[in-house]
């Protein structure tokens, strides 16, 4: 959505503009670019929104939520704001929160370090689990692990990694535990199994 004054009462507009210059101020970027971070992730996940408050409110959480990402990870809102499109429509369709798609740029930034590798790998390992080719569905089945929407959605994909997670620190012999190996078999492309490795702890 556009920031116009023409188009919204002066307290909106003022407050819209307000929440955008305190994201650019923090964030250390301009305006333009501050704006565009925002309506990003708007646009991919509320873009039904039409009532100027609801939006309003949205852009005050969505800002919240880079701050906490910033906080939490490795990673800064100029290097977020082109990038976080690459997940946000894959994380948007996948019926994830938008609160689990930022906790889970922060874990990856902070064990990867390097933020367009979080992004497309994440958006990568969300695809992969989304629709998973055929033998990655046959590893899923014989592991007893959720794909599809019903492992994406809200906060499931995070319950997966944290599955994954668990299983993987088990011991040799254990029938439960899942190795690099079949993480791999999981996550066939590289940046998405690189990804889901370093979020559960087992690398970067």
């Amino acid at each position: 959505f556009a920031i116009s004054a023409g188009a919204l009462k002066a307290a909106d507009a003022t407050e819209l503009l307000r929440v955008t210059n305190m994201l650019a101020t923090a964030g250390m970027v301009d305006a333009e670019t501050a704006t565009r971070s925002l309506t990003t992730v708007i646009n991919a996940f509320v873009p039904q929104l039409e009532n100027v408050e609801d939006k309003f409110k949205t852009a005050e959480r969505v800002s919240d939520l880079y701050f906490i990402t910033v906080q939490k990870g490795v990673t800064t809102i100029g290097e977020l704001a082109p990038k976080i499109g690459r997940v946000a429509s894959s994380a948007a369709t996948a019926g994830m929160s938008m609160e689990t798609m930022f906790a889970l740029i922060a874990a990856g930034t902070k064990a990867i370090g390097r933020t367009p590798y979080t992004i497309t790998g994440m958006a990568a390992a969300i695809k992969n689990v989304l629709s998973p080719t055929e033998k990655s569905r046959k590893e899923f089945k014989r592991l007893g692990l959720d794909f599809g929407i019903t492992a994406t959605q809200g906060d499931k994909f995070a319950e997966l990694m944290e599955t994954i997670g668990k299983r993987s620190m088990k011991s040799a012999g254990d029938a439960a535990r899942i190795t690099a190996a079949e993480i791999d078999k999981l996550f066939p492309r590289s940046r998405a199994s690189r990804f889901v490795m370093a979020v559960i702890g087992k690398g970067a």
